[in-house]
């Protein structure tokens, strides 16, 4: 069965990479179009035997190749269960997904300003509490220094004055 999938940018999905449904190759993509409204057409052929998976409940994703990390194909997810299937021809919209990498700088950019501005006051609070923290620091190395000191000092003491066991 063959229809297309409309998308805004298509990223590095070529003709021939893999249609996968669960993990599963069920097809391939035969051709992408650019369109004169600046999109693109992504037709798409699925064996016969998994036209079950095209359906109006079906969420076509741009994704990485499960068999090749460095290629991208298209992953047919189901939003729910049945539905009535996809007829030949039809155009259907595609979905971004971003990967964790993307979702992360998606989120990083949209609450960045705002992160900056707590990563600054957290280091200014920092920053001056600092010299009380590591006077404190500073004198409690110190004292486990002198502490070691005193504890091998018994011990040498201890160890010299010990009287071999008779035999």
């Amino acid at each position: 069965m063959k229809f297309s999938v409309r998308y805004d940018s298509l990223g590095a999905l070529r003709a021939n990479a893999p249609v996968y449904w669960e993990d599963q190759q069920i097809g391939q993509i035969e051709k992408v179009v650019s369109t004169d409204a600046g999109d693109f057409l992504v037709e798409v052929a699925v064996d016969p035997q998994h036209k079950m998976y095209a359906s109006e409940n079906s969420r076509f994703f741009i994704l990485d190749d499960p068999e090749d990390p460095y290629a991208k194909a298209l992953i047919i997810k189901q939003s729910q269960a049945g539905g009535a299937l996809l007829t030949a021809g039809s155009i259907v919209e595609g979905e971004q997904r971003q990967g964790i990498i993307g979702n992360l700088m998606t989120s990083l950019k949209e609450s960045g300003n705002d992160a900056a501005g707590r990563f600054e006051q957290a280091m200014e609070r920092w920053k001056g509490r600092w010299p009380s923290r590591r006077r404190a620091l500073t004198d409690n190395w110190k004292k486990l220094l002198t502490s070691w000191e005193n504890l091998s000092k018994i011990s040498a003491s201890a160890l010299r004055t010990m009287r071999p066991m008779p035999k």
